[in-house]
């Protein structure tokens, strides 16, 4: 599990937040999301880059799909989709929403 440093890396929080997330490896990456945006944006702008993170993380040990689309579990993962109004997981191929981000099990 990462952890996670509420750093202003970006020099500009009015047009950005940022945050940094430490691996165990003690390498670290930022993510930033515009504070100006709809709520449901912000989850989805940081969701991506967790994602990112995570894909990277996994990249030599295991599977690269994270999250596992239930609909098609071997060949992508969700991608973070602003549906309805809710910031969710959806397939990419057929756009089927799934939980809301934060409600994997």
């Amino acid at each position: 599990m990462p952890g996670l440093g509420d750093e202003d890396w970006g020099g500009n929080p009015e047009e950005f937040a940022t945050a940094m997330m430490h691996s165990l490896d003690g390498t670290a990456i930022g993510v930033q999301v515009s504070p100006e945006a709809a709520e449901p944006d912000r989850i989805v702008e940081v969701a991506e880059q967790v994602q990112e993170w995570a894909i990277e993380q996994l990249w030599s040990t295991t599977a690269t799909n994270w999250p596992v689309c239930p609909n098609h579990p071997n060949p992508h993962p969700m991608t973070a989709s602003v549906k309805d109004g809710v910031a969710r997981w959806v397939c990419p191929r057929d756009r089927t929403p799934f939980p809301a981000i934060g409600a994997l099990q």
